[in-house]
C-alpha cells in the first residue's frame, strides 16, 4: 500500500485466498479500515511495515492483520550521477 493511503474500504481484500502479504510502504498506518477488509483470506497472510512506522511490530495486530517481518530501512539516495544543467529563459533544467 502506498504511503498516502488513509482509507481501506469494506471488503477490500475479501476472499483473496492467494493473498500472502500486505506491505505498507508509508510510515503512517491507514486511519480508517472497513469491516471485512481481509475476511476469508489465508490465515497466514501477514502485514509488513518499516520499524519507524506507527504500525504494530511483528506479531502485533492491525485491524485483524497479524504483522510479519519488518521491512528494511529506507536509505538515503546517493549523489546524482551524470548531472546535466540546461539553461533556459529564467530557469535551469537539471537532469541526472
Amino acid at each position: 500500500m502506498g504511503s498516502g493511503v488513509t482509507y481501506i474500504g469494506y471488503y477490500a481484500f475479501y476472499s483473496c485466498p492467494s493473498l500472502a502479504s500486505i506491505t505498507f510502504s508509508g510510515l503512517v498506518a491507514p486511519t480508517t479500515v472497513g469491516i471485512g477488509w481481509i475476511g476469508s483470506t489465508s490465515e497466514g497472510v501477514r502485514g509488513h511495515a518499516y520499524a519507524a512506522s506507527n504500525l504494530p511490530s511483528p506479531g502485533g495486530v492491525f485491524n485483524d492483520l497479524t504483522m510479519g517481518t519488518v521491512l528494511p530501512a529506507i536509505g538515503s539516495p546517493g549523489l546524482p550521477q551524470d548531472l546535466n544543467a540546461t539553461a533556459g529563459y529564467a530557469q535551469v533544467t537539471l537532469t541526472w
